[in-house]
């Protein structure tokens, strides 16, 4: 998947790196994975390619370009369970070895 988005800088970001700027402005996303966008050169600073360590000023454009893998959908499986007890904060299960 495909993933583009823009921002500016707000000023009061001013001073912090860019990581932790966009941490701020793009809650949904792990600073990890915004660190690993700017490596890779999939963010950029005011049309350039940002660097790691860039230091913001408030008030800098922003561009994500990224590619995303999409999440795969768990699916739950209806299997048997061998409840030996269970209340509200615990749960104990007879597991046969290997299982």
């Amino acid at each position: 998947m495909h993933l583009e988005e823009t921002l500016l800088i707000p000023p009061e970001c001013a001073g912090q790196r860019l990581d932790q700027a966009l941490a701020k402005c793009w809650p949904d996303y792990s600073r990890s994975r915004i660190q690993e966008w700017i490596k890779s050169g999939e963010i950029l600073l005011d049309g350039a390619v940002a660097r790691p360590r860039a230091t913001v000023l408030g008030g800098e454009s922003v561009e994500l370009l990224a590619q995303i893998e999409e999440a795969v959908a768990a699916v739950p499986q209806d299997i048997p369970l061998d409840i030996i007890y269970e209340d509200d904060a615990i749960i104990v299960l007879n597991k046969s070895p290997g299982a």
